[in-house]
């Protein structure tokens, strides 16, 4: 089933057992492409000039429930055209008849 024209990246982030010298764990992408999905806008907020000048826009991605779209989680990205988003909350799967039918993932991306 198809809920759009657009293919998205889903990226998993897997931990290496390596730190950096800031203690941070070095991890490997594993990205993995899924067609005939659906990326748009959902709302968008802006962080005053005299903090940060900031935008952040908060998108919707429905997807066919394909392993790496179901298995998305808040520590992981998706990419659509060339543009990376933050996956924040994880795959809210949708179920017809007890099967899975669509994900649905919300995801940001901060702009100045």
């Amino acid at each position: 089933m198809s809920f759009g024209s657009q293919t998205v990246t889903f990226t998993t982030l897997t931990g290496t057992g390596v730190y950096d010298a800031d203690g941070i764990e070095v991890t490997t992408p594993t990205p993995v492409a899924v067609a005939g999905c659906r990326h748009r806008p959902l709302k968008v907020e802006e962080t005053p000039v005299w903090l940060t000048n900031l935008a952040t826009q908060v998108w919707k991605t429905t997807a066919p429930p394909e392993a790496a779209a179901v298995a998305a989680k808040s520590t992981g990205r998706l990419t659509v055209d060339g543009v990376t988003y933050e996956i924040i909350g994880g795959a809210q799967p949708f179920e017809d008849f007890a099967d899975p039918f669509k994900v649905t993932i919300l995801s940001k991306i901060d702009r100045p």
